[in-house]
């Protein structure tokens, strides 16, 4: 049966074979630039990983960037305090192959991930899938590791479908060419047992056969070495399968270099009446639309396929060296050399496109480009797997099982049964009670247990009271403090007491889990870079809805919040290769004020749109206008006043903001929005001085 498989594939071997590369990247959070170079290349379909070392925080961006067409797979190791970081592993893969994940495996210091990729493109071939697993295991990982995998292993081969088994072993004992080890080995056993072969001939780490490849048949050939990109040498082979075809570029319309001077013209000049006199509603929508894209097709030119590598050209010949010398000297020191300045002109070149990006001023252009870095691309699964375990490729295939989902979920409302109508002769049959007789009937009745009185507390008994078996309240206590119900309403978490303090600590991890990043996601020395993807993709989230939940009555909270700031300004200063220097002249170098400063100017200028009708909010529980009676020098007519809360009470926007309010001048108050907004923040220095 092997040897079928072997002439098959010798007898069809397409001259376009699909690819795979392989490295051990120890931490792949330094070398983003690197997958950004293999996944525009389109010279690989297949990337395996491992020692990512990633974690919850990280976003798949950092594994494919402005690459929509791959999909990404990984299995990050738990981090705890007896092992911290390291490990990891993650499969990157086209999204022609229609990869599907069938699982993961983890394990003390063993981390692996198992991968579907159909070959629907072919039939052809003797197998309809081939399975991926890529796997790291520590060298500080327990002999129960390696056998809870071998036995995880046994559950997921199959003789329809080869099974590719790849990964760093670190089991640098064992002799793969000879298949034999000083000692016993379960994974041995298990390449023996089961008929695996090994087919890395070289060692990728010094001279220890760290990295290895397995398959169960002969479907991997030109197996060589690639440029390191860390201290393991990278692995690059080809599969006896011919890669997916290329998916047609389908054009568009390039509207930014239009005519639209001829496009003006033409509806214009055009007679409609004659065109539509004779023509009913339909007919002529059907007429306007061909005349609409008659004109567009003449004056909007389409787009072009872009270029399937955009690297300059010095790269691609160092890239092209380092390759070489991987293969004819590997582990060698002109090797680890070229490599190091292929990853320097690869750096060079992306800090060049920062910086070029923030040197043209174009808006668009950074959103966009700060976008592939930060979120990662949203794309459709290209392959489910359905509760009968059934893969799913085909968008219909995955309509109606989400179709069958949904409506198994949904179900008739259950009514209870209504009671008979009475008859007209009943209706009206009632007996006459008078209140004597109603008191009389309730002193008859006598408690069969003594009653209890509800009270709820954190030193009351937690004791559950319940009506018809219905619980009321159970009391909830975690460590001498009762759990708070938390309620997100468009965004924002709110708690019984208001205090925001959970609302501003999730705000405050997701945005250093965003400026974490952000740096790990650029390269360049530019502050203006840092400073602009800041303000555009991580204040917003910080400051919105801040008019809700403004913890400028906690100092715990405000500090807690500027320090999201004041860090990045200090990474900042550190990443750019300033001096260090205060926060405050940190601040006024980036021109940037507190965050503190800025929840002010907010809700300053809020209260002015509501008190200017801007906003059409019924207010009158929050505040009232209340003019003085007598004319002050400072005063104006539009004061306003709490209708309920004392002037010290921080908890509402009136409340925070009525003394500044207050004392500014008519003029100022009376000015439009836009000049109202400058006018505060020109002006915060004597509104709202910090210390």
């Amino acid at each position: 049966m092997q040897q079928g498989y072997s002439t098959y594939f010798r007898n069809s071997r397409s001259p376009d074979p699909l690819s795979l590369f392989y490295a051990n990247c120890r931490s792949i959070r330094s070398k983003s630039h690197h997958l950004s170079f293999l996944l525009s290349s389109f010279t690989y379909r297949i990337i395996s990983l491992c020692e990512t070392w990633l974690d919850v925080s990280d976003s798949d961006a950092l594994l494919i960037g402005q690459s929509p067409e791959f999909l990404s797979f990984r299995n990050d190791r738990v981090i705890s305090d007896e092992y911290g970081r390291g490990g990891g592993v993650a499969l990157i893969v086209h999204n022609s192959l229609s990869p599907a994940l069938v699982s993961s495996f983890s394990s003390l210091l063993f981390e692996a991930i198992t991968v579907d990729l159909h070959i629907d493109y072919r039939n052809d071939l003797p197998f309809r899938k081939i399975r991926i697993i890529t796997v790291y295991r520590s060298p500080s990982s327990p002999a129960q590791s390696l056998s809870s995998f071998i036995e995880y292993l046994t559950h997921l081969l199959s003789s329809d479908f080869p099974c590719i088994i790849l990964g760093d072993f670190n089991l640098p004992h064992i002799d793969w060419l000879g298949l034999s080890s000083p000692s016993q080995n379960d994974l041995l056993d298990f390449v023996s047992d089961l008929h695996f072969s090994q087919f890395v001939p070289f060692p990728t780490r010094f001279n220890n056969f760290l990295d290895l490849v397995f398959c169960d048949r002969d479907i991997i050939h030109n197996v060589s070495p690639l440029l390191p990109i860390s201290d393991h040498l990278s692995v690059g082979f080809e599969l006896r399968i011919p890669s997916p075809p290329p998916r047609h570029h389908v054009p568009s319309r390039v509207y930014r270099l239009a005519d639209w001077t001829t496009i003006n013209s033409s509806f214009f000049n055009h007679d409609w009446t004659v065109a539509l006199r004779d023509l009913n509603a339909t007919d002529s929508f059907i007429y306007f639309v061909e005349f609409v894209n008659n004109v567009l097709d003449s004056c909007v030119p389409l787009s072009k396929p872009s270029s399937l590598c955009r690297y300059p050209r010095n790269v691609k010949i160092l890239f092209s060296k380092s390759n070489h010398l991987a293969r004819i000297a590997p582990n060698s020191l002109a090797c680890h050399k070229m490599a190091q300045l292929f990853n320097s002109a690869l750096l060079d070149y992306h800090c060049y496109l920062e910086n070029r990006i923030v040197a043209t001023s174009n808006s668009k252009a950074f959103y966009k480009f700060c976008s592939g870095k930060l979120k990662a691309p949203k794309s459709t699964p290209s392959a489910i797997i359905n509760s009968s375990g059934d893969t799913l490729l085909t968008n219909q295939d995955k309509c109606v099982a989400f179709s069958e989902f949904f409506c198994s979920a949904f179900t008739y409302p259950q009514h209870s049964p209504l009671p008979p109508v009475p008859t007209p002769s009943s209706i009206f049959d009632i007996p006459f009670v008078t209140p004597v007789d109603i008191l009389c009937a309730f002193r008859s009745l006598s408690p069969k247990t003594k009653c209890n009185i509800v009270h709820y507390g954190l030193h009351n008994p937690r004791r559950i009271f319940t009506i018809n078996n219905v619980p009321l309240a159970e009391p909830i206590v975690k460590d001498r403090n009762v759990e708070k119900v938390i309620v997100k309403d468009l965004g924002v978490h709110f708690s019984p007491t208001l205090s925001f303090s959970y609302h501003i600590s999730k705000v405050v991890l997701k945005a250093r889990t965003k400026m974490n990043l952000m740096f790990k996601s650029f390269h360049s020395k530019c502050p203006i870079i840092y400073s602009k993807a800041f303000t555009t993709f991580i204040l917003p989230n910080i400051e919105y809805c801040s008019v809700i939940w403004n913890p400028i009555s906690s100092v715990k909270l405000t500090k807690e919040l500027e320090r999201v700031q004041r860090d990045f300004t200090r990474r900042l200063y550190s990443r750019c290769g300033l001096p260090p220097v205060s926060y405050s002249e940190r601040l006024r170098d980036l021109k940037f004020t507190t965050l503190e400063q800025r929840t002010f100017v907010t809700d300053i200028v809020f209260l002015h749109s509501i008190i200017h009708k801007r906003y059409l909010l019924d207010v009158s529980s929050l505040l009232i206008t209340a003019p003085l009676n007598r004319t002050l020098r400072n005063g104006h007519p539009l004061r306003i006043s709490l209708p309920f809360l004392p002037h010290n009470s921080q908890s509402t926007l009136a409340s925070r903001a009525i003394s500044t309010w207050n004392s500014l001048e008519s003029s100022s108050v009376a000015l439009p929005h836009d000049p109202f907004r400058k006018f505060i923040s020109s002006s915060l220095n004597t509104l709202f001085p910090t210390s």
